[in-house]
């Protein structure tokens, strides 16, 4: 009987922080836009300057990915981001949760 409520109360402590770290659209734009810099400083490696003028170019910008391509699906503890977009080459569907993104294909 003991057992069964310590993991109630466990349940119920990490849905709380579920909850309240349940990442929202503009944190999924953001991850979306940092991947892209990395995968820009990446494959521009050995490519003096060349990598420097892009990323400055491209941190100007209000970021590569808009808030437009993707729709958000909020489940209150964790949410889904899908898009249907062709021009997407790091997946069409993310899995958020715990501030954190999983692309799940």
């Amino acid at each position: 009987m003991k057992t069964i409520g310590i993991i109630i109360v466990i349940i119920i402590i990490v849905g709380t922080i579920m909850f309240f770290t349940n990442p929202t659209m503009d944190d999924f734009t953001n991850y979306l836009n940092n991947k892209a810099d990395r995968n820009i400083e990446k494959y521009s490696a050995g490519s003096e300057g060349i990598a420097e003028n892009i990323l400055n170019g491209t941190k100007q910008s209000n970021g590569i990915y808009s808030k437009s391509q993707f729709e958000r699906t909020d489940y209150s503890v964790f949410s889904i981001y899908v898009s249907d977009s062709d021009a997407l080459t790091y997946g069409k569907k993310h899995l958020g949760v715990f501030k954190v993104f999983f692309k799940l294909e």
